[in-house]
């Protein structure tokens, strides 16, 4: 038997991109959406920046494994890459809408 590269997916490999992509980017998606349902302001579109690489990461990855199982088979590093700036974006995020509040609520009071 000939050996042919990219080897040709198989069921489970298309099965486990199409998993991993509703799944990884169900969760992303429910991340953004709750931290847009508690912003206000600009932080509802401010709040979609942390996730939207990971989602992109995401897609593209699922995409690259329908056609290639051997492509990205260094996801988690990759993951890994991606997720430690976004969650450092989420937290500088998380503080600049904690002293926007805070600033609204002294000039109310004010």
């Amino acid at each position: 038997m000939p050996l042919v590269y990219p080897p040709k997916p198989t069921a489970s490999d298309l099965t486990f991109a199409v998993v991993f992509f509703v799944v990884v980017n169900g969760a992303l998606v429910a991340w953004g959406m709750r931290r847009v349902r508690a912003a206000h302001g600009v932080f509802r579109i401010l709040f979609w920046l942390p996730p939207l690489p990971l989602i992109l990461l995401t897609s593209k990855m699922s995409w690259d494994w329908l056609h290639d199982p051997t492509a990205d088979n260094l996801w988690p590093i990759g993951m890994v890459i991606w997720a430690v700036p976004c969650g450092i974006l989420e937290l500088i995020l998380r503080a600049l809408q904690r002293n926007a509040r805070r600033r609204a609520e002294t000039n109310r009071a004010g």
